[in-house]
């Protein structure tokens, strides 16, 4: 099976050098500003990377989470949010936190465990 799919929300759609890393490691990536934007008509593996950026962000991740319940999903949180936002991504479910700002590699490590 080849790689998962990286499909990012609510993250800058200016993540060229996270984008760049990504694919240059074989990771097809996709950017998408809303979660009613994204479309996940795919036949492979998919790996989400949502960026909550604060409570009302739960929301989004709600919506994902019920959306598409089998795919992993990798918040990002922005440095300095509350730690009880960590907290609540974590009962929602998600499958890894990555605080920002993280370096691409980072990003890819979390990724290649989850997916």
């Amino acid at each position: 099976m080849g790689k998962p799919r990286i499909v990012f929300i609510g993250e800058s759609l200016s993540l060229g050098g996270v984008a760049n890393t990504l694919q240059a490691a074989g990771f097809p990536v996709s950017l998408n500003q809303k979660v009613s934007d994204v479309n996940l008509m795919t036949d492979g593996p998919t790996v989400i990377v949502l960026h909550v950026p604060d409570d009302q962000g739960i929301g989004n991740l709600e919506l994902v989470k019920a959306a598409w319940p089998n795919y992993p999903v990798i918040v990002t949180l922005d440095k300095g949010v509350d730690r009880s936002l960590a907290d609540r991504c974590q009962q929602a479910g998600v499958q890894a936190i990555v605080w920002k700002p993280y370096h691409p590699q980072a990003l890819l490590r979390r990724i290649r465990q989850v997916g």
